[in-house]
């Protein structure tokens, strides 16, 4: 049996201002603090980014990769996109400057090998918090090149068996929302859609897998929940991508998103498949349920079959991530 080891994060919400509560340079900062929502657009808190980079760099040894899944910065405008890159490069740009003296600590270079990520809603941001921005497939090209689509994170080979990471993007394209409505953005800021062109990319990338090796692992990363019921966080069409996972044999979703953290179900509609909602990892503000937290996952293969299970939860608390028993 060949055992692969994830570490997941999510939500980090990068900002130029660290722990800033709403965007009050954008006009959807202002109306959602208005609708008492302003949680949702919360910037990272320098203390936890640096409590990250040191048990990263701690557990190095004890994953294959770094996985994070969106939300990487708080609005898909370059200037906030650019920090978030510092952090995981340790590469600031002229435009972050500034700001990375408020990161912590950067990512070493033996972690950031390790790194695998994908957008989030937050990422897509417009100024005007219309979705569809394009800046996040330039800024982290070297590690996301599907725009809003699907890419191959990992390819994974050990005892002679293997483990795919497929990554999916679901966040709501510019044609999503209607002309016809009035401040259109406000009930669908939070939330995705599985479309038509994203599915079947993920689809054909993971019969390729599955061509090349019946039985392989594979595990989906994606940033949207797909078990939430909540209206202004959900992933519309939901179902179609979880009978999709259950009839190619995915062992694992993995996502973030929901801002609270929640332990593995296969839910109702699953399969196989277990579902691991990392909630936020450095977001400044977060909801009382369940904190700031980051989950080291374990997948088991053998010729008949895999399993993913949690091996460990890390709850920030005090300046630290702690191991949560």
């Amino acid at each position: 049996m060949a055992k692969f080891r994830i570490l997941h994060a999510s939500d980090l919400h990068f900002s130029m201002q660290p722990r800033q509560i709403a965007m009050l340079d954008d006009p959807i900062g202002l109306l959602q603090m208005r609708a008492g929502m302003y949680g949702l657009l919360a910037g990272h808190d320098p203390l936890k980014a640096a409590a990250l980079s040191n048990l990263a760099s701690d557990l190095r040894k004890k994953y294959d990769i770094f996985l994070i899944t969106g939300d990487i910065a708080t609005h898909g405008a370059r200037e906030h996109l650019d920090v978030a890159r510092a952090f995981i490069t340790g590469d600031p740009t002229a435009a972050s400057v500034a700001a990375v003296s408020g990161l912590g600590r950067p990512l070493s270079d033996e972690v950031k090998v390790a790194v695998r990520l994908l957008p989030g809603n937050h990422d897509r941001y417009t100024r005007f918090g219309l979705p569809g921005n394009r800046e996040f497939d330039d800024c982290f090209a070297e590690f996301w090149r599907a725009g809003q689509g699907a890419q191959i994170l990992y390819r994974g080979l050990r005892e002679g068996q293997r483990l795919f990471v497929v990554g999916a993007d679901f966040s709501l394209r510019a044609e999503h929302i209607s002309s016809r409505r009035v401040l259109p953005f406000l009930d669908t800021l939070g939330q995705g859609l599985v479309d038509g062109p994203a599915l079947r990319e993920l689809r054909e990338l993971t019969m390729s897998c599955r061509r090349l090796d019946a039985a392989a692992a594979i595990v989906w990363a994606i940033h949207f929940d797909p078990l939430t019921t909540s209206g202004a966080l959900q992933l519309r069409r939901r179902r179609v991508l979880l009978r999709c996972a259950a009839d190619l044999g995915v062992s694992a979703i993995l996502c973030g998103h929901v801002h609270g953290y929640y332990s593995p179900s296969r839910g109702g509609h699953t399969g196989g498949a277990v579902v691991f909602r990392c909630g936020s990892t450095t977001q400044h503000f977060v909801p009382a349920k369940g904190g700031c937290n980051l989950q080291l996952i374990e997948i088991d293969v053998t010729p008949t079959g895999a399993s993913a299970t949690l091996r460990r939860r890390y709850h920030y608390r005090q300046g630290k991530f702690e191991h949560v028993a």
